[in-house]
């Protein structure tokens, strides 16, 4: 259901639908056109979080993913979905 591809620093992931919206559910229902997300890495995550959360309705709760990041998404004003993550330890 997940694959990661990595060259050079840049890293590509790919989920199937289904369940990157059991990870994510802002993803549940979106059409197949609206399948990419974007997901950066940065520092500060609770504090990020923070002033997200007070700026956007739609953000998710900041949670632990399997693969070790503190993650939360927020949807785009093009339907698309943004990831933010810190790396745990």
């Amino acid at each position: 259901a997940y694959a990661l591809m990595a060259h050079g620093g840049v890293e590509l992931a790919f989920q199937q639908a289904a369940s990157f919206a059991h990870d994510v559910p802002l993803a549940t229902g979106l059409p197949v056109a609206a399948s990419v997300s974007f997901y950066f890495e940065v520092t500060d995550i609770e504090e990020f979080h923070a002033k997200t959360k007070r700026a956007l309705a739609s953000t998710t709760d900041l949670k632990l993913a399997w693969y070790g990041m503190r993650e939360f998404y927020v949807p785009d004003n093009n339907g698309y979905i943004l990831g933010f993550a810190e790396a745990v330890g």
